[in-house]
């Protein structure tokens, strides 16, 4: 076995993963647009994923996500932007060091034509589990000067499904 190089890196023996295309395990759906679903997934906190409800065995160690991030741009002028990070449950991951830490970013800048600045982005990371969880953070740009929505304003999307996983 190679040494580890690295303080903090964990080997592991085993591996699974969606062998047939386009199988989806969605485990978080997160619609701007849909008040339940920011109920479930509210931006600007820590959100705790369980992943033992898809089949992922508690002893995981790791397990490997795909998705789609998205702006839809309302009619006014602003810059869309969006940013999630991830960690093990009580991890020390931290939103307010901007320059480290997030994993997905999407931004939607073309303030001139609004309507027409739709951004779509497919996504994937590693997120390593404790008990066969994790958390995630997700802030947007503010939707709004007066807390606007769609489609007035950008509407934002987060879809995670798992790929795999790993003990």
């Amino acid at each position: 076995m190679l040494p580890l190089l690295f303080a903090g890196w964990q080997a592991v023996s085993e591996c699974s993963y969606v062998s047939e295309s386009p199988v989806e395990v969605e485990v978080v759906r997160v619609l701007a647009t849909e008040p339940a679903s920011m109920t479930l997934w509210p931006p600007d906190q820590w959100n705790t994923v369980d992943l033992t409800t898809v089949d992922v065995p508690a002893d995981a160690k790791v397990a490997m996500l795909g998705g789609l991030i998205k702006i839809t741009h309302g009619a006014q002028p602003e810059l869309g932007q969006m940013q999630v990070w991830f960690r093990r449950p009580g991890g020390q991951a931290n939103p307010a060091r901007l320059d480290v830490g997030y994993v997905w970013q999407i931004m939607a800048d073309n303030v001139s034509a609004p309507q027409t600045n739709n951004v779509r982005h497919p996504v994937g990371t590693t997120v390593p589990l404790t008990d066969g969880k994790f958390e995630f953070w997700w802030w947007r740009q503010p939707p709004g000067v007066a807390g606007g929505i769609w489609p007035e304003w950008s509407s934002y999307s987060i879809r995670m499904r798992v790929l795999g996983w790993c003990r």
